[in-house]
């Protein structure tokens, strides 16, 4: 469900057996938008042949004229009065239902252009708009269906007919003509997120219904959620900030839901990248709001949640830390083999979270040797923090973890011994 280009999008023939285009945004296996272009055999009546033909009969006066035009000659002087053309269509256009108003159906609109070889808005053929899409003709292009005409279900804009005599044939540009690079502008800013600058569409159905299906809860936590839209801080106001792990990746979704609408207004998954999902203090002694950057579908915005307590605000940061090393492909699982303690930096006296049980199960990320101190530390997921694995000191010397697939193999190994 979404808003579509077309008041039918099953009109079109089977992509296959055209040579149409498929453009899609994504993040990921999430689709949020997805536009057909392809070629089409049209006749359109030029505006400058539609001038020349069109009288006013004598009967009327001049603003009945506007209304009872007739064309010389009748049917047979209309139809060969016809230009044969064959323009690139915008066939289906489309935006998932929950993304609109953040300019992505924009992005996806400019970047269609850019592929078709840096075409104008008029130079595209439209099968039969929707009223959404024709809104979004006017909002961005102020073209409005006045500006055009409909041929076989195709609204064409005057403006087509005025580029070709121009010397430029913009129906069949080449696709091989690769466009220069340019900043794709987005007219709507993420302001719009705010329930104070939109109108809010509030349905029956929890948004997070969706999301839950495929993925499960483990954190969730009452808060003030801010976003940093043109240069200022924006209250967004209250709401909940749930963490959700997909069962099949084990990525961690960081959703914030507003209080009452229940309105998603934040969603993007957690990375352990450098420039993205780093939390900052707002101010300093201010330990209560953490800030950070992340990619939410195909923008990089910041945010920043406000907590009750100092404690909450805590619990919020262990957690956060524990979702951006979920779901790494370049983890793997260890058995502690000796009680352990995690502590929260490399450095062994650093603060200590807590002490792992012989037997327990962690997701390593990385391993670090330190020579200094004859021992190896593994940075774990669960929870977040670093572990000695092995040492060679005479203090403590010994292995702590082994790589579980090791540990099964060599379990494996002694029960075929025993048994032989």
């Amino acid at each position: 469900q979404g808003s579509c280009t077309s008041k039918d999008v099953h009109e079109q023939p089977d992509l296959r057996t055209t040579g149409d285009s498929l453009y899609v945004l994504a993040e990921g296996c999430d689709v949020l938008g997805l536009a057909r272009v392809g070629t089409r055999s049209l006749r359109a009546l030029p505006p400058s042949a539609a001038e020349e033909k069109l009288v006013q009969p004598a009967c009327c006066d001049s603003a009945q004229a506007v209304k009872s035009t007739a064309v010389k000659g009748g049917y047979r002087a209309y139809q060969n009065s016809l230009q044969e053309i064959k323009p690139r269509c915008l066939l289906e256009f489309f935006i998932a239902r929950g993304f609109n108003r953040r300019g992505l159906g924009r992005l996806l609109f400019d970047a269609v252009l850019d592929d078709e070889g840096r075409l104008k808005p008029t130079q595209l053929a439209y099968h039969n708009p929707s009223e959404p899409m024709l809104a979004f003709l006017k909002r961005h292009f102020q073209l409005e269906l006045a500006d055009g005409k409909l041929s076989a279900s195709f609204l064409l804009f005057d403006k087509y007919f005025q580029e070709e005599e121009d010397g430029a044939d913009k129906g069949t540009v080449s696709k091989d003509a690769k466009p220069a690079h340019h900043h794709v502008q987005n007219d709507e800013p993420v302001l719009e997120e705010v329930p104070e600058m939109a109108e809010l569409n509030v349905e029956k159905a929890d948004p997070l219904d969706a999301y839950k299906a495929d993925e499960d809860e483990f954190y969730s936590r009452r808060t003030k959620l801010f976003c940093f839209n043109n240069n200022e801080w924006q209250d967004a106001g209250a709401g909940d900030v749930h963490f959700l792990r997909e069962k099949a990746s084990g990525r961690v979704r960081l959703v914030w839901q507003q209080e009452g609408s229940r309105r998603v207004v934040t969603n993007h998954f957690l990375c352990n990248k450098d420039n993205l999902c780093n939390l900052e203090r707002h101010s300093k002694g201010n330990d209560k709001t953490w800030m950070w950057m992340a990619k939410e579908r195909v923008f990089e915005r910041r945010f920043a949640l406000k907590f009750k307590t100092s404690e909450e605000a805590a619990e919020f940061r262990d957690k956060f830390e524990e979702g951006k090393l979920s779901g790494a492909e370049d983890s793997s699982d260890y058995v502690v083999l000796k009680k352990v303690g995690v502590t929260e930096k490399l450095d062994l006296r650093s603060r200590h979270i807590r002490l792992l049980p012989v037997g327990a199960r962690v997701k390593v990320q990385a391993v670090e040797y330190i020579a200094s101190e004859l021992r190896a530390r593994a940075q774990i997921v669960s929870p977040a923090g670093w572990i000695t694995i092995f040492s060679h000191s005479k203090d403590d010397a010994g292995s702590y973890a082994a790589d579980a697939s090791d540990m099964q193999r060599y379990l494996d190994k002694l029960q075929a011994t025993k048994q032989a």
